[in-house]
């Protein structure tokens, strides 16, 4: 389990059922990753501001959590592929 996931949530601890606990941190960074803002702000190559917003309620270092959410995008990635 990555260090990203809560092992005591029921939706971390299956993240492949697609079940988000919205008081989580490691569902909410996997429901970014999977979601919109973060799929447009990468696309564009900027943090858009929906999105930068949405980084800040989860912290202040808005690059820290900006590499938290990608790095669950990694694993959303790998687990699709099954590497």
């Amino acid at each position: 389990m990555s260090d990203l996931l809560a092992p005591d949530c029921d939706g971390c601890r299956a993240p492949e059922r697609g079940l988000y606990i919205a008081q989580c941190r490691g569902c909410t960074l996997r429901s970014l990753a999977a979601g919109p803002l973060f799929h447009d702000s990468m696309r564009l190559g900027r943090l858009t501001p929906a999105y930068r917003a949405a980084l800040l309620r989860l912290g202040r270092d808005v690059p820290a959590v900006h590499g938290e959410v990608k790095a669950a995008a990694d694993e959303l990635r790998r687990d699709r592929v099954g590497a």
